[in-house]
């Protein structure tokens, strides 16, 4: 069916388009959504293809073009002529725009090392019976970026031991004869050979790119200019990052115009250009479908999948393999180097020989010049000379617990994170900070630091003290606890309180025995007559003078010079966010999504041996043939309703069991879940609709055929926002054109 050519001209386009090879509307779809200053600029008027699911599709959602269920080969072409000169007499500013999304599986590299098929690669020169007829003012075509080594192909024959011709990774199963079955048992044979060989079409990689440039002088000779472009689907606002050829060719007076990028991979902002960070593919994704676990299928998972599993666990989860922890031997069986993960990684297995040791550093490091030996002393050590120039020495450690009794004196100072020693019914115990004064002036050395409790000594005119304080840090105390700076990120944040911020704000009191520090959230202590109370921050005014130290805001400020030698340091609060690798959060913006339990996703890609992508990127390439390699969503879990009968919870204990059975990487899975507390790991593959919206199509977009047809016809399509962005290009160039002439 199909509008009178009233109808069509009703559109009040100047644009038309004859799609080939339209598969379900892909590029249909991207033309008819095009629109400039709001209003639609151009339309399909026809539509060919040789599936009859692929244009019944079509047809569901484009009604008003004239279809044909045809081999573009053998397409008679007066129905089309007909159209174009009645719209070309009706309207004389009419083009006529001939797309053709040419049969890519022949050309591309994602076929490998499987025959080609040198009959579908002859199909653009097709195109030339179409241009002599339609005479149409612009020509695009898409195609993969190998279609430019265009060139001859060779046939490739090995064969088997039974005199089969064939290509080993060009097979076709097939059943077993009554005769062969017989024959195979008399030969006491075990397997039978179940694949039909054939011979094997490969380019001819000396000539690559020959017909190509045959293909391309040959339209050329018909009057037209020409160009080419390799466009990423993502730079146009798609959910995928599909890289298709685009070729274009018009006619004399007849723009060729690309489209300007919308969006690129981290996003970017300067004088002359903005665009927009690449679309994440976590937005077409429906989280709420976990799919099923990995583990007690009913058919197991192949070792080639488990491996895909296994190294989007190692890219996604731990963040890459140079950021995967080493196993619990610890060594490195070729190199015999031992590499330590940080404390504020996750802990490596525990194993029964109890492997593992916290290695903390509390020592002062002397940086001024010296013998070697002397630079690093111990706490319980008297402090070396404090110089004018400053940082010349820093602790590594807060604070720790001094004991003021008689003992060894290697058990004098203890950490406190450990428990403490015995208490005495005479206080013994004193916690040690550095928080003190240190004078940098002549004098005893045993007078040169005290308190920050006690009186000031005398302060000289020429400033001779400084207060050496501790940093804020963070405080964990779940497991065996740690301190971390501020400046770090977060450790993990888990459903049970178990973290501490150490405040750079807070009320110093001063009163002569308990109580000294309070928290400006609570209410304040009691006000005596003489003040005791003080408030503690971070604000200082940093003194960019050669050697200056920063100076309290409190402080009368130094002179002031032509050139500012001045800044005011302050810290604000932010919003910490440890899920993944997020930094945090101004207190200005809205809050993150807070989750019950962590969770991580991503993408797998059954192609070869492709790992997959993350879920906070563009989706790779879908291809035709996803009833054989679909896209799979990966959940794993640190929390599941339904867990693998493998782990076993005993108190507040997760026990991973690996047996004798299981295969090599499913051995090695379980080890990477124990590693990071992973409870399951769930996949399944990607629905139809999630399909759709990663290829830009409308969410009430009608596909018919069973789901694999769909699927091919997902895979097969050009992306939606990429065709737009094509015809919107060229139609925003005609209307310059045609104001410029009036």
């Amino acid at each position: 069916m199909i509008l009178s050519i009233e109808e069509i001209l009703k559109s009040n386009v100047d644009l038309y388009y004859i799609d080939l090879f339209c598969g379900a509307g892909g590029t249909s779809t991207g033309v008819e959504l095009a629109t400039v200053n709001g209003k639609r600029v151009a339309k399909v008027i026809v539509c060919v293809n040789h599936d009859i699911n692929a244009i019944a599709s079509h047809f569901a959602n484009h009604p008003h073009a004239l279809h044909f269920t045809e081999d573009m080969r053998t397409l008679d072409l007066y129905p089309v002529l007909s159209i174009i000169k009645k719209i070309r007499f009706r309207n004389p500013n009419a083009k006529i725009a001939l797309w053709a999304s040419l049969e890519c599986t022949s050309f591309s590299k994602a076929k490998g090392g499987l025959s080609r098929n040198p009959d579908s690669r002859t199909l653009a020169e097709h195109l030339y019976r179409y241009i002599k007829a339609i005479d149409p003012d612009l020509i695009q075509i898409e195609n993969v970026e190998e279609f430019l080594d265009y060139g001859p192909v060779e046939i490739v024959i090995d064969k088997t031991r039974d005199g089969h011709e064939f290509c080993p990774l060009d097979k076709t199963k097939r059943k077993e004869t009554e005769d062969e079955k017989a024959v195979r048992k008399a030969k006491k044979r075990k397997k039978f050979q179940r694949y039909i060989y054939g011979p094997t079409y490969r380019p001819i990689k000396e000539l690559k790119g020959t017909y190509y440039k045959e293909w391309k002088e040959r339209i050329k000779s018909y009057g037209y200019e020409y160009d080419h472009k390799i466009m990423n689907a993502a730079d146009f606002g798609a959910y995928t990052s599909r890289k298709r050829l685009f070729i274009q060719y018009a006619k004399p007076g007849m723009p060729i115009v690309w489209p300007q990028r919308t969006h690129c991979k981290s996003g970017s902002k300067d004088l002359f250009d903005s665009r927009l960070k690449w679309k994440p593919v976590k937005d077409c994704l429906d989280f709420s479908d976990e799919g099923e676990s990995i583990f007690g299928r009913k058919k197991d998972l192949e070792e080639a999948s488990l491996d895909r599993v296994k190294s989007g666990l190692i890219k996604f989860v731990a963040g890459g393999k140079d950021k995967w922890l080493m196993k619990y031997n610890s060594v490195n069986k070729k190199t015999r180097k031992h590499n330590p993960p940080s404390v504020d990684d996750p802990c490596p297995v525990i194993g029964c020989q109890d492997r593992l040791g916290i290695v903390q550093t509390k020592f002062f490091q002397q940086r001024n010049t010296g013998n070697p030996d002397s630079k690093v002393f111990g706490i319980d050590q008297p402090a070396r000379t404090v110089t004018s120039t400053g940082g010349n020495m820093e602790l590594v450690q807060t604070t720790f617990l001094s004991k003021q009794f008689s003992g060894h004196p290697d058990s004098k100072n203890i950490s406190i994170e450990g428990p403490a020693h015995t208490i005495t019914g005479i206080d013994h115990h004193a916690k040690v900070t550095t928080n003190f004064i240190s004078k940098y002036y002549s004098g005893k050395p045993d007078h040169k630091n005290y308190g920050v409790d006690e009186p000031a000594h005398t302060l000289c005119t020429k400033d001779g003290q400084a207060l050496i304080s501790a940093k804020s840090f963070l405080s964990v105390y779940y497991g065996n606890g740690f301190n971390t700076a501020v400046d770090n990120p977060a450790p993990t944040v888990r459903t049970k309180d178990g973290l501490a911020l150490t405040s750079p704000k807070f009320l110093m009191n001063n009163y002569s025995g308990g109580g000294q520090h309070a928290d400006i959230n609570k209410p304040c202590p009691a006000v005596t007559t003489t003040p005791k109370q003080n408030l503690v921050q971070c604000n200082f005014i940093d003194q960019q003078f050669g050697q200056s130290k920063p100076a309290s805001v409190n402080s009368p400020l130094g002179a002031l010079t032509q050139n500012p030698k001045y800044a005011v340091y302050q810290c604000k609060k932010w919003l910490m966010n440890t899920s993944f690798g997020n930094v945090g959060n101004s207190l200005d913006e809205p809050a993150p999504v807070v989750t019950a339990n962590r969770k991580w996703h991503y993408l797998m890609d059954a192609q070869y041996s492709r790992i997959g992508r993350d879920v906070d990127q563009p989706c790779f390439t879908l291809i035709a043939r996803m009833d054989k390699t679909p896209p799979y969503l990966i959940e794993a879990s640190s929390e599941a309703r339904d867990i693998p009968s493998f782990i076993k919870i005993v108190g507040d204990t997760i026990i991973y069991e690996i047996y004798n059975t299981d295969s090599p990487k499913t051995k090695e899975i379980k080890e990477f879940m124990a590693l990071y507390g992973i409870i399951d790991i769930k996949m399944r593959m990607l629905r139809i609709p999630e399909l759709k919206m990663i290829m830009g199509f409308p969410k009430n977009y009608v596909l018919k055929g069973t789901q694999t047809d769909q699927k091919k016809f997902i895979g097969n399509a050009v992306e939606v926002n990429q065709a737009r962005a094509m015809c919107q290009a060229t139609a925003m160039k005609l209307i310059e054109f045609k104001l410029i002439a009036a």
